[in-house]
């Protein structure tokens, strides 16, 4: 009995060791109004909700960030577009729903024309676009439905395309066959969100048109309400508030009676102690004309309450430095190259997330600054989630003959200039050996000569004294 307790224990310790961390959720958002939505980290693309995200609907002016992007890409590469004037004619403005009322012959420069249409969702702008850039409607809608087979985007960690969607019109009127899904808008909306002249354009609350030819000045509102309206009033549950979503910065509205109330939200937001911001996008379709936006946000409200993002790893941040073969000197910096986020429960420490660095041994120069010499993994609980380049934050240049010896060209400079100033002191000290040693001759010489002078001088002396006696003893004898 004893063994098979101890065996239920060592068990148990096994499990608990091994065990996937588990992180708990409030419950999903209720009330819903929308008959499909969807809601995801625009970072990651990770799925957070999803309620008949695959379920083929209309999806009325949402239809609009197709024919914005197109015109977009269009006037990227051709840039002439941007101030072409385009003219409405009678198939323009007889285009219905939200339009921004053109006169037959009334001209607008297509710049204006663009932000008209995605902020204000007019439908006449759309219709006027599809005529100007493929010459009908019909072939517009042709080009958009080409386009669609190119949008990917990177959704729970795979790229996918859109793939349940057709199109029969550039704005979102009802028409027979005009339909798609909310995971399909999240890949359009993620795709269009990358484009920065989008996302400028999406984000703002509201647009002055010129005057024209046929009407004055004209401001556009937004008819995205998240984004500036903050008077009109809603229930969010029990809660009456106004539309208006802090961190919302845009993306795309519709509506019509087969479809509902469909609304693409992007939104980001920071709360205290957050490393970094949470950016979500939220789908909805089929909702009300109001309750579109009371469902956005319980969406946005459920997922910044339940998830946070965490970065581990800055763009740029000092990686140390790696050893340079043959350099001009010894070492290269390092640094990580982009920055990578990861999107956690509430719940859930950072410390979950760990970084494995993994760099090359040695490198040979000559090394070009951003050269990739490194990776850092970042792991969840263990788990591979990601990486980011590690790189070069300099350059090395081919080192001089002494590197081979590892010796790197400053410390080599000095070698030289030390055996330089060594063999000039060795010079310099000889010259003053030989300048020394000449003087040295020149006193021996002097001392020699003083020396037989001073011999000479006694002997002398000696002699006239020898010769004085001798003179005194000489006139002695003859005295």
């Amino acid at each position: 009995m004893k063994r098979m307790i101890s065996i239920a224990l060592c068990l148990a310790l096994m499990l608990s060791v091994f065990a996937v961390p588990v992180y708990a959720v409030t419950d999903e958002p209720t009330r819903m109004e929308a008959e499909a939505y969807m809601l995801l980290d625009m970072r990651s693309g990770k799925v957070l909700l999803q309620q008949n995200a695959d379920v083929e609907l209309e999806p009325a002016s949402t239809t609009k960030m197709v024919t914005g992007i197109i015109i977009i890409e269009e006037m990227e590469k051709h840039p002439e577009l941007k101030e072409r004037t385009l003219v409405a004619d009678a198939e323009v403005i007889k285009t219905g729903g939200t339009s921004l009322t053109f006169k037959e012959g009334e001209e607008i420069n297509a710049w204006d024309c663009l932000n008209a249409l995605l902020i204000a969702s007019c439908n006449d702008c759309a219709v006027l676009f599809a005529k100007t850039i493929s010459g009908s409607v019909p072939a517009f809608v042709e080009r958009m439905n080409q386009k669609l087979l190119e949008i990917e985007a990177v959704i729970d960690g795979e790229t996918v395309g859109v793939t349940h969607t057709q199109f029969m019109n550039p704005h979102g009127l009802h028409d027979e066959g005009h339909y798609t899904t909310a995971r399909d808008l999240a890949v359009i909306a993620m795709y269009c969100m990358q484009n920065e002249t989008f996302r400028e354009i999406v984000g703002k609350s509201e647009y002055t048109i010129p005057k024209s030819n046929k009407w004055d000045a004209r401001n556009i509102v937004s008819t995205n309400k998240l984004i500036a309206d903050d008077t009109t009033q809603m229930y969010v549950y029990n809660d009456k508030i106004t539309t208006k979503y802090d961190g919302v910065f845009g993306v795309k509205t519709g509506f019509t009676t087969p479809a509902g109330g469909c609304l693409v939200a992007a939104c980001e937001q920071q709360r205290e102690g957050d490393n970094a911001s949470t950016i979500l996008m939220s789908v909805v379709m089929k909702s009300g004309q109001l309750s579109r936006f009371a469902d956005t946000h319980k969406l946005l409200n459920w997922g910044f309450e339940n998830y946070y993002t965490y970065k581990p790893v800055e763009d740029g941040t000092d990686e140390g430095a790696l050893a340079v073969k043959r350099g001009a000197v010894k070492e290269v910096g390092l640094k990580s190259s982009g920055e990578f986020y990861t999107l956690l429960p509430r719940d859930a420490s950072t410390s979950v997330i760990s970084l494995e660095k993994h760099t090359e041994e040695l490198v040979q120069a000559p090394v070009a600054e951003g050269t990739k010499l490194g990776y850092i993994d970042i792991l969840e609980g263990g788990n591979k989630i990601g990486s980011v380049d590690i790189i070069a934050s300099g350059s090395v240049e081919k080192g001089g003959p002494l590197s081979v010896f590892g010796i790197d060209d400053a410390t080599a400079h000095k070698v030289f200039v030390g055996i330089i100033a060594g063999f000039a002191t060795l010079v310099i000290a000889f010259i003053a050996w030989v300048f020394w040693a000449r003087h040295q001759t020149k006193v021996k010489k002097a001392r020699k000569a003083a020396r037989i002078k001073a011999l000479k001088e006694e002997e002398a002396r000696r002699r006239a004294m020898w010769e004085r006696s001798y003179d005194e003893q000489r006139r002695n004898r003859e005295e």
